[in-house]
C-alpha cells in the first residue's frame, strides 16, 4: 500500500474510534446525573464571556488561574454554546469531542507502538477503554486537563512517529512536535514528567540537533505558561510545586511523602482502573476495588506475552521498539514524580483518581502488545476479558433512573468564581437575557470588594449605571443582591449591617438583605453566619433573609430536615425557586421542576 493509502487509512482509522467513543460516551452520559462539581462549570465562563463580549481577563473565570486549558480550549466551547446552548450538557459534548482527540491520537500511536496488532482489537480498547477514561470523558475539567495532559503527550509523540520510519525526521515535524508539547505544558503541568521519554527518543532516534530544534519549539508554550503563573508566588516558593500549584504539602491534595507514595501505588493496583458506582442515596461516587482484577489481568497477560515472544516469530522495526521504550520512560518518570511530590491518588471525589489518566496509554498499548504476542487462545481470553471489564464498568456508571439526563437544564458556565472580579464595565445589550442576571450578580459584589468599607447611599446609587443597568428590573435587583453577597464576604468578621447606608431605600436595603443571606454559602455553609444576620436584622427583614438563605440552600441544603417554625416559608420557598432560576438554571429544559428535584441536585 502507498503512503497516501497508508495517510488516508489512518486519517479514517481516527475517525472511526472517535466517533464510535463519541457516541458511546453521548449515551453514558444520558444515564450519568449525578454531581455539579462548580470547578468544572469554570470551563464555560470562557466562552460565554466571549459570546456576551465581556472583555475581562481569562484568569479571572477560574478560581484557581493556573491551567492554560482555560484560555487555549474553552473559547472552543463558544461555538458549541452558541449552537446547542449554554448548557452543561454542552459543556460535556465539548470534554466528550475533546476525549475522542485523545482516542484518536492514541489508537494512531498504538499502531505504530505495535504494528502487527490486530485493528480490530485496538479500535475496541480505544473505543471503550477503562472505566477511569470514561468517566473522565464526560467530565469536561478532567478532559481539558488530566486527559488533555496525555492527548499533548499523544500529539507531540505521534508527530516523531512518520508512517515510513526514517533515518532523518523532517524538521516541519519536529518543531509541530515541540509546539505542541510546549502548549501542552501550557495547559497544564501534568504534561511536564512525560517529556522526558520523548526528548531520550529524538536524542537516539534523530540526534543532538533534532533535539535542540524540537527543545526550541516547546519554549512558546513553556514561556506562556510561566507568564501566566503568578510570577511572586513563584519567586517567594522553595518547593516549585507549591508554586506551581499553589498546592502545600499535607493538605487536601498532597500528602506525606513515603507514606503517600504506598498509599497511591495501593490505590492503582486496587481502584486505578477506575470502576465505580453511584451512590443512589448520597450521589456520591464510590470507586470499587474491581480496579485489582483488571491490574491482575494486564499483568497476567503480560508476563504469558513475554514468555511467549521468545519463540515468536515477530520482529517490530526499530522505531517501534525505540517508541515504546519512550513511551514507558515517559510513564516511569510520571510515576516516580507523582509519588515523590506526595500528589494523593484520590478515591473520594468523583474525578479522585484523575492523575491516573496520563497513564491510561501505557496500560492500553500494553494489553495490545500482549494480546499480539500471545498464542490465539490466549489472544481472544485476555481481549474478552478485557472488554468484558470495560462494559461492566461502563453499566456501573450509567443509572438508568434517571434516563434522559436532564443536564440541559443545568448551566453550563458561572462567571462568578470565588477570589476573581469583574473590572469591566458590562454592556447589557449584548448579553443574552437569561444570563445578564448572573453576570450583574457579579457585577454587584465586585463593586463590594472594590472599596470596603462605609459609604453613602448617593456614592452607591452610582454604582449600577456603571454597567448599563438603568431601568428597575431583575438584573438590576440581581446587582443589589450581589452587592450584599459581596458585603458579606469582605467583611465576614464585622457586624455587615453597618455598611448599609441608614437613607438606602427600602426596596434596596431588601435586596440588600436577601444578598447577605444568600452568601453564606460562600463562606463554607457556616451555620452561626447566618445566625448572626438573623439575630442583626429587624424584624421587617427576616422574610427577605429567609429568601436568601433559600436561595443558598440549593448548595447548603441545611433545612432539608424541614424548617424552624420561625422560618417565612413562603419566602423561603420563593428564594429556591428563583434560586434554580437564576443561578443554576441553563435556559432550556424544564423550569418548574419539583421540590424533589432541587432537593436531590447534589452541588460541590
Amino acid at each position: 500500500m502507498n503512503q497516501p493509502n497508508s495517510s488516508r487509512s489512518e486519517s479514517g482509522t481516527a475517525m472511526l474510534v472517535a466517533g464510535a467513543f463519541i457516541a458511546l460516551h453521548l449515551l453514558l452520559l444520558s444515564f450519568s446525573f449525578d454531581a455539579i462539581d462548580l470547578e468544572e462549570l469554570e470551563y464555560g465562563n470562557f466562552g460565554i464571556a466571549l459570546l456576551d463580549q465581556v472583555e475581562q481577563s481569562w484568569q479571572s473565570f477560574q478560581t484557581y488561574p493556573r491551567e492554560g486549558s482555560r484560555v487555549l480550549l474553552t473559547p472552543l466551547v463558544a461555538p458549541l454554546f452558541a449552537i446547542f446552548g449554554s448548557s452543561l450538557w454542552t459543556l460535556k459534548l465539548a470534554g466528550i469531542l475533546g476525549a475522542s482527540l485523545w482516542a484518536g491520537v492514541w489508537i494512531l500511536i498504538a499502531r505504530r507502538l505495535v504494528p502487527s496488532s490486530s485493528l480490530i482489537a485496538a479500535f475496541l480498547l480505544f473505543a471503550l477503554p477503562m472505566p477511569l477514561v470514561q468517566r473522565a470523558a464526560i467530565s469536561a475539567s478532567s478532559s481539558f486537563a488530566h486527559l488533555g495532559a496525555s492527548a499533548w503527550h499523544g500529539l507531540a509523540l505521534l508527530l516523531l512517529l512518520p508512517l515510513q520510519p526514517t533515518r532523518r525526521l523532517a524538521l516541519s515535524r519536529l518543531v509541530l512536535s515541540g509546539l505542541s508539547a510546549g502548549l501542552g505544558l501550557f495547559c497544564g503541568f501534568a504534561l511536564a514528567p512525560l517529556l522526558p521519554g520523548l526528548a531520550w527518543f529524538i536524542t537516539i532516534k534523530y540526534g543532538w540537533r533534532p533535539l535542540l530544534y524540537w527543545g526550541l519549539a516547546t519554549l512558546p508554550g513553556l514561556g506562556w505558561a510561566f507568564h501566566a503563573r503568578d510570577a511572586t508566588r513563584l519567586s517567594s516558593q522553595g518547593d516549585l510545586i507549591v508554586g506551581l500549584t499553589g498546592l502545600e504539602s499535607g493538605g487536601a491534595f498532597r500528602g506525606e511523602v513515603l507514606s503517600q507514595a504506598i498509599d497511591n501505588l495501593w490505590l492503582t493496583v486496587v481502584y486505578g482502573a477506575g470502576f465505580g458506582r453511584v451512590d443512589e442515596a448520597s450521589l456520591e461516587l464510590h470507586y470499587l476495588p474491581l480496579g485489582a482484577v483488571w491490574s491482575l489481568l494486564l499483568v497476567s497477560g503480560l508476563l504469558l506475552a513475554w514468555k511467549a515472544a521468545a519463540s515468536n516469530s515477530i520482529k517490530d522495526p526499530s522505531q517501534a521498539q525505540l517508541a515504546r521504550r519512550s513511551l514507558l520512560l515517559s510513564m516511569l518518570v510520571y510515576l516516580l514524580v507523582l509519588l515523590l511530590t506526595g500528589f494523593k491518588v484520590e478515591i473520594h471525589y468523583f474525578d479522585g483518581p484523575r492523575y491516573l489518566l496520563p497513564m491510561a496509554p501505557l496500560a492500553l498499548i500494553a494489553a495490545l502488545w500482549a494480546h499480539t504476542r500471545l498464542p490465539l487462545q490466549r489472544r481472544r481470553i485476555l481481549l474478552t476479558a478485557l472488554l468484558f471489564s470495560h462494559v461492566l464498568g461502563f453499566a456501573l456508571l450509567c443509572r438508568p433512573a434517571v434516563f434522559p439526563a436532564p443536564w440541559t437544564s443545568i448551566k453550563g458556565y458561572e462567571p462568578w468564581v470565588r477570589r476573581q472580579f469583574i473590572d469591566t464595565d458590562l454592556q447589557p445589550q449584548h448579553i443574552e437575557s437569561q444570563r445578564l442576571p448572573r453576570w450583574t450578580l457579579w457585577a454587584g459584589l465586585s463593586a463590594a470588594f472594590e472599596a470596603p468599607g462605609e459609604r453613602s447611599w448617593p456614592e452607591l446609587q452610582k454604582l449600577p449605571q456603571r454597567h448599563g443597568l438603568l431601568q428597575d428590573d431583575e438584573a438590576r435587583e440581581e446587582f443589589w443582591r450581589g452587592f450584599g453577597v459581596g458585603v458579606l464576604l469582605a467583611t465576614e468578621h464585622s457586624p455587615p449591617e453597618r455598611f448599609i447606608p441608614a437613607d438606602t431605600p427600602p426596596a434596596v436595603e431588601s435586596l440588600l438583605w436577601q444578598g447577605l443571606a444568600m452568601g453564606y454559602n460562600n463562606t463554607g455553609c457556616q451555620e452561626q453566619i447566618l445566625t448572626r444576620l438573623f439575630k442583626a436584622a429587624e424584624d421587617h427583614w427576616q422574610d427577605e433573609l429567609w429568601y436568601g438563605a433559600g436561595r443558598a440552600d440549593i448548595y447548603c441544603k441545611r433545612y432539608l430536615q424541614g424548617l424552624p417554625d420561625s422560618a417565612d416559608k413562603q419566602a423561603f420557598s420563593k428564594g429556591r425557586r428563583d434560586g434554580w432560576r437564576l443561578d443554576y438554571w441553563s435556559g432550556d429544559g424544564e423550569l418548574q421542576v419539583s421540590e424533589a428535584f432541587l432537593n436531590r441536585l447534589y452541588i460541590y
